[in-house]
């Protein structure tokens, strides 16, 4: 049975529970449909800066990505344009289960996915397998999230990154994401409808929560 949408809960909660243990706040934003043009399940941001996860329940899954053109053509764009592979890399993930122990993993998407294993024969696909050396377990990938910039782009980059992403590899004229919330210390279920990324900015920013000390130390750099 497929649990992704369990996995993908389950990973929230995670980071929930690291940014409220570490004084930091914690939002993730779910892209619903619009998976299919920006190559992730979901938006997450600390209030300030923002990572971009694709989900799959077990990395046996992750080869169904050869089924999708639009990732295909993702693949061939990063392999020719340095500038937004440098962004890629800062803040576009796949995380997954490790089928044995359950634990989750969390790779570059273009290092698990742009390669010839997983897309066969496919023009500017170089490499041959998945970067494994580059995968990391979850608790390591919050901290990284938390504590520095190594996993995550600011709201420009991301704004700038789904642009092309949604352009160049849907030939989406968005150009950019809507997003639902809901506000916080309402006695009501009240939803908000967030218009772009830099809606979504500045609605975490009217919400932002004081620093808060840490409940334990924080990791050593």
């Amino acid at each position: 049975m497929n649990h992704e949408q369990s996995f993908a809960d389950n990973f929230n909660d995670f980071m929930r529970e690291v940014s409220l243990a570490q004084g930091h706040t914690y939002h993730r934003f779910s892209l619903d449909g619009q998976d299919r043009d920006t190559a992730g399940d979901y938006l997450i941001s600390d209030s300030m800066r923002f990572a971009l996860i694709e989900f799959k329940y077990t990395n046996s899954e992750i080869v169904r990505e050869n089924r999708k053109p639009r990732r295909r053509q993702l693949c061939r764009l990063l392999a020719c344009s340095a500038d937004m592979r440098r962004t890629h890399d800062a803040c576009h993930f796949i995380s997954w289960t490790d089928p044995n122990s359950l634990t989750g993993l969390i790779n570059v998407y273009r290092h698990e996915v742009c390669n010839r294993a997983v897309l066969g024969s496919e023009r500017g696909i170089e490499s041959e397998v998945a970067a494994t050396e580059q995968r990391s377990p979850l608790d390591e990938f919050a901290s990284a999230f938390f504590y520095g910039e190594s996993a995550s782009a600011s709201l420009e980059e991301m704004e700038s990154y789904l642009a092309w992403v949604m352009g160049e590899t849907s030939g989406s004229a968005a150009g950019n994401v809507e997003l639902i919330g809901r506000e916080p210390g309402s006695r009501q279920f009240v939803q908000v409808k967030l218009e772009s990324i830099a809606d979504a900015h500045a609605w975490m920013q009217r919400h932002r929560m004081p620093p808060q000390a840490p409940s334990y130390s924080s990791p050593s750099p």
